[in-house]
């Protein structure tokens, strides 16, 4: 799974001296290859649509998310077709 999205943060529900807590929307692209362990193998290509909070410390340079996503995908197996799924995540990133 290898996904890319452009996000804008259009609220801020907090604002802080140490933090900033905005929530983003944005769309996205997404590539994935699934597997069953048996002989289903193929890739799927979609569109997102991501929504989630941020929380983006002012003193050092990290910050933290959740965040879900719905996705429209064209999935290239059994008579080729298109499919809906949902996603959902968390992480943290460090800005060097």
């Amino acid at each position: 799974h290898t996904h890319v999205d452009y996000v804008f943060h259009p609220y801020i529900l907090q604002s802080r001296r140490s933090f900033v807590l905005p929530v983003y929307i944005g769309p996205g692209l997404r590539m994935i290859q699934y597997r069953d362990g048996r002989e289903t193998n193929y890739f799927a290509f979609g569109v997102r649509a991501v929504g989630g909070i941020l929380f983006d410390f002012k003193s050092i340079p990290l910050d933290a998310f959740v965040e879900v996503a719905g996705v429209l995908e064209y999935r290239g197996h059994d008579g080729d077709h298109f499919g809906v799924a949902f996603n959902a995540g968390a992480g943290a990133r460090y800005y060097f």
